[in-house]
């Protein structure tokens, strides 16, 4: 059976300050809720004011300031407004960190900030404007270009960016024709060391491969075993493609390569592990520098958010840790959107799904316990938190919300 965490607790004292509410939710005690001060959500009836926690803002937020936020959070903005975010990516350098909000209503274009987020220039293409589309994923190959994916990007779904140049240069990588199995909305994009390329479909299972840089786009439908299998990320680890997926009628999967690899001859194919009987939709994957996986998203029916953490085999479905929300943050309905992982240190961003007040939470212990950063956040105005990212060996976890927001969390 599951590694699976049922009787989490809450043993923070409440007689401490509000900045040093740190909730250690463990498995080893009884299991109980935390109070509406301990997850920041009120339900008195009445709803926020735009702009507030619980309403999308009708512009950008008011304020950026470092020193904002108590703790360990610093706070500052991204110029990617609406009410979510799809993709954050940081290169090598930890300092030039791009995002894309292709599915928000405001999502539009390719954003890039040199500094961590204190400054935002323009992005300047030739052609112009040719990430002016909406960007759903974003990765950085070994090749030195950045891939960005998405539609309306150079009329493509895919496009490969030069940053060395002024302005940056930007050529079309997959083009969908019309067809049905065609990947028309690009919703995930991955390419290892040697060329290989995948890309799927944001809205529905369709799937395309190529094998070779130039080579042709070949239809990869039967990747899953000749399943029909929704994917809702895909990541490369050490040059192998994985993934995570479902949707909210299906068992929770991911999606690891086959053990001889990525053969040609074979044709694209993943190794599909259900997590759970129950339906899940997972819908973020992320990997550390060892290959330690963990994913998150939601179990409509209970209305709680869910994490997955690999132990010492991920290919053991039993050998998961699997962490329902609804068992220590109350009954309000939970979502997971983000997930990242430093070995033994994890940490999974969502929202409160009535309101969309954000949910940031931290493990230290692989997972054992966990605690809500979001207690330390002293600013009135947090939205809801969709990606995360460890940076300086771990001690930094780097957080993108909607309406703009991007915060860091020293630990």
């Amino acid at each position: 059976m599951f590694r699976t965490l049922t009787t989490l607790s809450v043993l923070a004292s409440t007689a401490l300050p509000g900045c040093e509410l740190l909730e250690e939710l463990s498995t080893t005690d009884t299991a109980s809720t935390m109070s509406t001060a301990d997850t920041g959500y009120v339900d008195d009836g009445t709803e926020p004011a735009p702009g507030q926690p619980g309403q999308p803002s009708s512009g950008s937020p008011s304020t950026g300031d470092d020193d904002d936020d108590a703790g360990g959070w610093s706070t500052r903005l991204h110029t990617c407004y609406g009410d979510g975010i799809d993709a954050m990516w940081f290169d090598d350098d930890e300092q030039n960190v791009w995002i894309g909000c292709g599915t928000n209503t405001e999502g539009y274009g390719l954003h890039h900030s040199p500094d961590r987020g204190e400054t935002w220039p323009d992005i300047q293409t030739d052609p112009r404007g040719a990430t002016g589309g909406r960007v759903n994923a974003i990765s950085r190959s070994s090749d030195g270009l950045l891939y960005v994916a998405g539609e309306q990007l150079l009329g493509a779904q895919v496009v490969a960016v030069d940053t060395t140049t002024t302005p940056y240069e930007v050529e079309a990588v997959y083009d969908a024709g019309s067809s049905f199995s065609e990947v028309q909305l690009a919703g995930s994009f991955a390419r290892n060391d040697d060329g290989m390329a995948v890309v799927e479909a944001l809205n529905g299972t369709q799937i395309a491969v190529q094998w070779s840089p130039g080579g042709p786009w070949l239809d990869a439908s039967g990747w899953a075993g000749g399943a029909s299998v929704q994917m809702q990320d895909l990541e490369v680890f050490d040059n192998q493609f994985y993934g995570t997926g479902s949707t909210m009628n299906m068992a929770p999967m991911v999606f690891l390569p086959p053990r001889n690899g990525h053969v040609e001859a074979d044709g694209f194919n993943l190794v599909v592990i259900e997590l759970s009987p129950w339906a899940v939709e997972l819908r973020n994957l992320g990997i550390d520098d060892d290959g330690q996986l963990i994913a998150g998203g939601v179990d409509h029916g209970m209305a709680s958010g869910v994490i997955y953490v690999s132990n010492d085999d991920p290919r053991d479905a039993d050998d998961w840790t699997e962490i329902y929300l609804v068992d220590f943050m109350g009954t309000h309905p939970t979502w997971i959107d983000g997930v990242c992982r430093h070995g033994d240190t994890m940490a999974a961003v969502g929202r409160y799904s009535t309101n969309n007040d954000p949910i940031a939470l931290l493990s230290e212990d692989g997972g054992d316990t966990w605690r809500d950063l979001t207690n330390e956040l002293s600013s009135s105005w947090v939205p809801a938190l969709y990606r995360c990212e460890f940076l300086d060996d771990g001690h930094t976890l780097a957080v993108a919300g909607g309406d703009g927001w991007l915060g860091f969390y020293e630990r």
